[in-house]
């Protein structure tokens, strides 16, 4: 990009694991919670904040909602995938899990927001198997996609 007569130039494109984990939950359109007690199938009800935290939307009726709101905090575990179009062998492109402490933040309406506190995090994918530092996610999450679905830096 040319500015008044100075180049600027973008920022590099890094592929880390902590990036390819931000950019996989970002595409995720579903999300598997586990809590002790509870497993709920969340499907468009998450989101990454600009501080790299990963916020829930529970239906405030769920016995998992109720059970958060009078314990405060419980352990939990979130997992997602991204599958392939094929047909045939292993149609699982990357798998992830974050493993953390569940709060309550707000209730809206009908819905509890909660927020997922990030204490580990695991990535596969066609690179390997990854554990992603749940700082370097953070840091990953404060970086825009670019329009080919990579991160800067």
């Amino acid at each position: 990009m040319v500015e008044l007569g100075k180049i600027q130039q973008s920022p590099a494109i890094v592929d880390t694991p902590a990036v390819r984990l931000h950019a996989l939950l970002a595409r995720a359109d579903s999300l598997t919670l586990h809590t002790p007690h509870h497993r709920a199938e969340l499907f468009a009800r998450h989101a990454v904040t600009q501080a790299g935290g990963l916020r829930l939307t529970l239906p405030a009726a769920a016995g998992l909602a109720r059970h958060l709101v009078d314990v405060g905090e419980v352990p939990a575990r979130v997992e997602f995938a991204e599958l392939g179009t094929g047909r045939t062998g292993d149609r699982v492109r990357a798998r992830a899990a974050l493993l953390g402490w569940l709060t309550p933040d707000a209730l809206h309406g009908d819905d509890l927001v909660a927020h997922l506190d990030l204490a580990s995090a695991d990535l596969v994918d066609p690179d390997g198997a990854e554990e992603v530092d749940p700082d370097e996610f953070r840091a990953a999450a404060g970086c825009p996609p670019d329009p080919s679905g990579r991160y800067c830096t």
